[in-house]
């Protein structure tokens, strides 16, 4: 290795622990470590845990598939929807500028803020306005940031200075003052080394234990060659999955007196069930997604859509904010981009039934209103805010009734 090298590595090193610029990323490699359990942790690594797996996908998959739209916000602050921008329509591309599917794009970038705190984005195209229309995502390994004489950032990507107005950084939970979010992977790696050393040793406590486990007694004694070859071959026999419950046949008057140790017993299942608590804690996923029903509705309510909403409420919307405050910052003035979060709220069909009945008859929701959150098409008339026939005050006339007849004539 280069004395280059060696003080880029070691440069990276200290970065990753606080020791150098704190405003730096550290790359992949400089980001693992050992945990206290014994075992290497970096993003791939982490990504190997079922529960981090899983609370990524969900997150991703979840943020990714949600329609977004274009917005366009008047002087009261209402939102209305719009034609969509070219950005929002389809904002990402490959590194090729190759377009990229829309989910595909949001995925990678969630799946860089919950691995490693931030996601950064090299502006691929822009319209004749300067307007970006196509975003390249890239891993946030080879991205570099600290701040300039002026306070403001400076980008290095792949060991190149990138202008800000060429790249867009998207970070996640920070600290004061930081100007990169802090990567959940390198702050918690004594939990997730902790997950995946449970499955190491399940997985070793079933595969390589021997079924028949426990001793083999004799009356006489054995020197230590003779003890070592009837241990090995017991082992060759019965060790092993494929092995098991086989019939073991001993001689010379020896006994075996099997020794049982339960996985439950030895609290190994609990302790799978507390690392996935912890990581669904550390993602803010509700357990019960990852497989862990203890308890969950005490703590996000009783049935789907308390659960969602609760979901919504204390995950999501704060992945959907980053994003869309990211992606209008790029748009003209007067444009939004805004996640349609209807689709994650709904409740079975009775239960719109009887919400849409009601706002139709309080007169706070029109009939195409409630037919587009439905995806179904306008209606002629469909919106008149106009109160139901059956509410109508006295006087009113409703359109197509025929007059009131004056009698007194």
């Amino acid at each position: 290795m280069s004395i280059l090298r060696r003080a880029t590595s070691q440069q990276a090193r200290s970065m990753a622990y606080g020791q150098g610029d704190p405003y730096a990323i550290p790359s992949n490699g400089s980001l693992a470590s050992y945990s206290s359990s014994g075992v290497s942790i970096d993003k791939q690594s982490a990504m190997s845990s079922a529960a981090v797996f899983a609370s990524v996908r969900i997150l991703a998959s979840i943020v990714a598939s949600t329609p977004l739209h274009t917005v366009r916000v008047d002087e009261a602050g209402r939102a209305r929807r719009t034609a969509q921008h070219a950005l929002i329509a389809n904002p990402f591309g490959d590194s090729s500028g190759t377009p990229l599917d829309r989910q595909i794009g949001l995925e990678q970038m969630m799946v860089s803020k919950l691995l490693r705190g931030n996601s950064f984005n090299i502006i691929g195209a822009t319209d004749r306005k300067g307007t970006p229309t196509q975003l390249i995502p890239i891993d946030p390994d080879i991205v570099r940031v600290d701040q300039t004489k002026d306070q403001g950032k400076r980008f290095w990507v792949a060991g190149k200075v990138v202008p800000n107005m060429d790249i867009v950084h998207v970070p996640g939970l920070s600290m004061p003052g930081s100007l990169v979010g802090m990567s959940p992977v390198a702050y918690f790696r004594q939990t997730i080394g902790l997950g995946l050393a449970i499955e190491e040793f399940g997985s070793r406590f079933f595969g390589s234990g021997a079924q028949m486990s426990g001793l083999i007694e004799l009356d006489g004694d054995l020197d230590p060659d003779a003890a070592r070859q009837l241990k090995e071959r017991f082992e060759s026999r019965h060790s092993g999955l494929r092995k098991s419950h086989g019939i073991g046949v001993l001689t010379g008057g020896a006994k075996f007196k099997p020794i049982s140790v339960a996985p439950d017993e030895a609290q190994f299942i609990q302790s799978m069930q507390f690392n996935v608590s912890q990581i669904a804690m550390i993602f803010g996923v509700p357990p019960h997604l990852l497989g862990n029903t203890q308890d969950v509705s005490a703590a996000w309510g009783a049935g789907v859509e308390p659960q969602n909403r609760a979901f919504l409420t204390y995950t999501l919307r704060a992945w959907f904010t980053r994003i869309e405050n990211a992606l209008s910052n790029l748009l003209p003035d007067g444009l939004q981009a805004r996640f349609d979060t209807q689709d994650l709220l709904r409740t079975d069909a009775v239960a719109r039934s009887h919400l849409y009945s009601s706002a139709r008859v309080a007169g706070w929701m029109t009939t195409d209103e409630i037919r587009d959150i439905e995806g179904m098409d306008p209606i002629g008339g469909g919106d008149r805010i106009d109160q139901p026939l059956n509410s109508a005050h006295n006087g009113d006339t409703m359109p197509g009734a025929a007059s009131t007849p004056n009698f007194s004539q």
